[in-house]
């Protein structure tokens, strides 16, 4: 997990307001069932999750999906995936999709 002293002001404010997110949709979900999310199609630099277009890089997680900030392998870092770390309950594997070639992602 990255350290909180690490995070800019915004990113901090960003991972408050998602963890605030999550834990209400948590207690939410104990009352009803939520739709998991789907890929439904994809172009170039678009995907179409549970209906809705979402363009360039996204996360998507099991109950949501989003835009997500790095747009290449190289800008995927330990910060960048920090987000991760305030979904419940935590992944079990993360799947990185490069595009048309194949690339590493560094450790």
């Amino acid at each position: 997990m990255v350290e909180e002293s690490k995070l800019s002001p915004e990113e901090t404010l960003v991972f408050s307001r998602l963890k605030e997110a999550m834990d209400a949709r948590s207690e939410d979900s104990r009352n009803q069932q939520h739709e998991s999310s789907q890929i439904q199609g994809y172009g170039t630099g678009v995907y179409v999750v549970n209906a809705k277009q979402l363009w360039n890089s996204i996360l998507v997680l099991p109950q949501i999906s989003f835009v997500w900030k790095p747009r290449t392998v190289e800008e995927i870092t330990v910060e960048s995936l920090a987000i991760l770390s305030v979904f419940k309950p935590k992944l079990d594997f993360l799947v990185i999709g490069t595009g048309e070639h194949t690339h590493q992602v560094s450790p």
